[in-house]
């Protein structure tokens, strides 16, 4: 309620990261409230504006443009991240915030946001894109260069997958969020642009590095890889690295020794693929899951509800199953030997996600709302309820069969896809059922 502050990693539960703002806030945590109490998660974006001139005097103090938000952020926006522990390339946050900016306005249609505060926010991450990508003369492509993404044991590496994505992302949507406050808000525009001193020539150089970045992809076995050198890297005996629940660098290997290895510590290119379905045949999916499944320690809680996400839309309940009970019973059987130090908030999130983004299928694109079942054996029914675009949805999942009742309407029509099929929804009491 409140946007002079943000959920802490553990929120008030625990000491532990001294109750700063991380990425797992916006990726992990948002989703919940813009699908269940918008106006929280429009308070937490707030936030991140209030935050944007020390994000912008970040970003100057390291020699690039625009603005870079704080890896580990307090309430002033001061990056408070300890030295040498990656602040400096742990870079993709700024693309999250985009990306959790751009979902709640999918979310709600709340252009009144968007124009007010979300614009400037876009604008200057994607001025921070430009300046921090590097054209190589030689391979004549466009980088991203000393990097750490999810996988927080990649140490630093060149072209991290999910970064150089989810960056392409954020450039696309500020310039689709520019085009689209000069044609319903000219006025505000025109002020805002003076303000920022935007040029005529950003959106198109923003497309361009859209289109030019790396994405790491080898194509004879159709598979995405999480950066340039993962393929090339020792394969990680798993067994022996992690014989009990304690995390490897905790029971086996230094944190230096990770860049030896083809090991991920917590869900990296699998996050990427739920964030951005569309991007991605099933087939992909199905061999990125099997690929990097073996090799992720899940050292993170933030590792378990992704996993559960992909399984259950790649219709491998069982293993969805599996993960959800792992989110689920986290901290209950303190799974990871650390709920001593505070609540895994992110993984709250994450529960949330295994079942509504997983056994649901929830997502958004298109202009639709996009649901998808994936029930698990060991559940014989599910419901929920949805905010959306104004109004609100109550969802039962039962016997193969989807039902989707409008409880209270939005502005307009709620455009819905309900397991492939198209529909509208407008007055109270409208409902759909459809088979799987």
């Amino acid at each position: 309620h409140d946007s002079r502050v943000s959920l802490g990693a553990r929120g008030l539960s625990g000491e532990m990261h001294e109750g700063s703002v991380f990425w797992d806030n916006e990726i992990f945590k948002l989703p919940f409230f813009t699908f269940t109490r918008p106006a929280a998660t429009a308070s937490m974006l707030r936030f991140r504006h209030r935050t944007l001139p020390e994000a912008r005097r970040h970003a100057r103090e390291l020699w690039f443009d625009g603005a870079m938000y704080a890896w580990k952020s307090g309430d002033d926006g001061v990056e408070e991240t300890e030295m040498g522990v990656g602040a400096y390339y742990a870079i993709h946050i700024v693309a999250d915030i985009a990306y959790a900016l751009r979902q709640y306005w999918e979310a709600t249609a709340d252009d009144e946001f968007l124009f007010r505060y979300g614009v400037e926010i876009l604008i200057e991450t994607a001025r921070f894109w430009k300046s921090r990508s590097h054209y190589d003369p030689l391979r004549r492509t466009w980088n991203i260069l000393a990097v750490r993404g999810p996988n927080e044991y990649d140490v630093i590496v060149n072209n991290n997958l999910f970064t150089n994505m989810m960056a392409g992302e954020n450039l696309r949507y500020a310039e689709e969020a520019v085009a689209l406050m000069r044609r319903r808000s000219p006025a505000a525009w025109k002020r805002l642009a003076a303000r920022l001193g935007f040029r005529e020539t950003e959106p198109a150089a923003w497309r361009a590095l859209a289109e030019g970045l790396v994405l790491c992809y080898d194509r004879g076995r159709d598979l995405f890889v999480e950066d340039d050198m993962y393929l090339h890297r020792v394969p990680f005996d798993m067994k022996r690295g992690k014989p009990d629940a304690r995390r490897v660098i905790d029971g086996t290997l230094p944190y230096e020794a990770m860049a030896l290895y083809q090991i991920t510590k917590q869900s990296d290119v699998v996050t990427l693929m739920n964030l951005l379905p569309w991007k991605f045949t099933p087939r992909q999916m199905r061999r990125a899951y099997a690929f990097y499944e073996p090799r992720t320690a899940h050292d993170s809680s933030l590792s378990y509800s992704p996993h559960a996400v992909m399984a259950a839309r790649l219709g491998m309940r069982a293993e969805a199953y599996r993960y959800f009970r792992d989110c689920a019973y986290l901290d209950l059987a303190d799974i990871q030997l650390n709920t001593i130090s505070g609540l895994h908030f992110a993984n709250l999130g994450g529960a949330w996600q295994a079942a509504v983004m997983g056994f649901a299928g929830l997502w958004q694109g298109d202009g639709r709302l996009h649901l998808g079942p994936h029930l698990p054996a060991a559940w014989k029914a599910m419901r929920f309820r949805l905010c959306y675009r104004g109004g609100t949805l109550r969802v039962e999942l039962r016997g193969g069969k989807t039902r989707v009742l409008l409880e209270s309407p939005g502005p307009a029509p709620l455009r819905l896809c309900v397991a492939g099929r198209d529909v509208r929804l407008s007055k109270a009491g409208q409902e759909v059922t459809t088979p799987a």
